[in-house]
């Protein structure tokens, strides 16, 4: 695909995108437009008072509440479309400022561990060669070492563990199990299934390891 016809048809679809909105405009009631309006301003006047920190943040925030409430009893289904919409671009913007602030944490890091190969300094190698991780005392060392091996093991220790159980229990439910007993237990793997792993081991964390420290006398 030569460079011309991407850049015919990034045009095309933008030229749909701008058409898709001036038919929106046209269709819809000039008080629905003002109401979607002042949503999307609010909720965006919101954000940027939250990434500054304002304190004022709670004012276009309850001028945000207050049209959608407004709006979702006159005008529904231009609100939802409005809301879908702001919602899906926030989440999007979002995890691109995680993502932004994630990187720019830690490039200080990458330059601090950086390690010379043939000459060429090469920003966080050492954080792949070397083992020690000590971020309280001097000299401070930053390694990935320790986390990589400990997620492996990790991985081993459960993949052993979960992996013949599952599949023990998935061919007893598909198999062997009475009807009764396949209708009343898969519902229940499905919503266990359906729970985020950081649930789990949130739980884990703040129930099962104090209990297991205190059991076993642990002092890490």
């Amino acid at each position: 695909m030569t460079s011309a016809t991407r850049s015919d048809r990034l045009t095309a679809a933008t030229e749909r995108q701008v058409q898709r909105v001036r038919d929106f405009v046209d269709e819809t009631e000039p008080a629905a437009l003002v109401v979607v309006t002042i949503i999307a301003l609010s909720l965006l006047t919101a954000f940027v008072g939250f990434l500054a920190v304002s304190n004022l943040t709670v004012l276009p925030f309850a001028a945000f509440a207050v049209a959608t409430g407004y709006g979702w009893v006159n005008h529904q289904e231009e609100t939802a479309l409005v809301l879908t919409l702001t919602m899906t671009v926030s989440t999007l913007l979002i995890l691109g400022l995680i993502v932004v602030f994630i990187f720019r944490e830690a490039i200080p890091v990458l330059y601090y561990e950086s390690a010379t190969v043939f000459g060429v300094s090469v920003p966080g190698l050492r954080l792949f060669i070397e083992s020690d991780w000590d971020a309280v005392s001097p000299p401070i060392r930053y390694s990935m070492v320790p986390m990589i091996h400990g997620t492996v093991m990790v991985t081993v220790v459960a993949t052993a563990v979960a992996g013949p159980l599952g599949v023990a229990a998935a061919l007893f439910l598909s198999e062997i199990a009475p009807d009764v007993v396949r209708e009343f237990v898969k519902p229940g793997i499905e919503i266990l299934a359906g729970i985020p792993s950081i649930v789990y081991g949130f739980i884990g964390f703040t129930i099962l390891s104090p209990w297991a420290s205190d059991q076993f006398q642990t002092t890490g």
